[in-house]
């Protein structure tokens, strides 16, 4: 399952389809440290979903 609610993350898959980009690219914005994640044990990124909606945001008053 690829979103955790009682720890507010999800996957690498569905932190992209939120922010409208590629997996690549999210993969590339956390090793330039532009967007934060952890790896879980098996080695997967995590995205914090809270950090996500921030930048949902961020992202919307720029295109405006």
């Amino acid at each position: 399952h690829p979103y955790d609610a009682a720890t507010a993350q999800c996957l690498a898959k569905e932190a992209a389809a939120k922010l409208g980009v590629s997996t690549r690219t999210l993969r590339r914005w956390a090793d330039s440290r532009r967007f934060g994640c952890v790896r879980a044990r098996n080695g997967h990124r995590v995205y914090d979903v809270d950090v996500i909606k921030r930048a949902i945001c961020m992202c919307s008053r720029v295109s405006e």
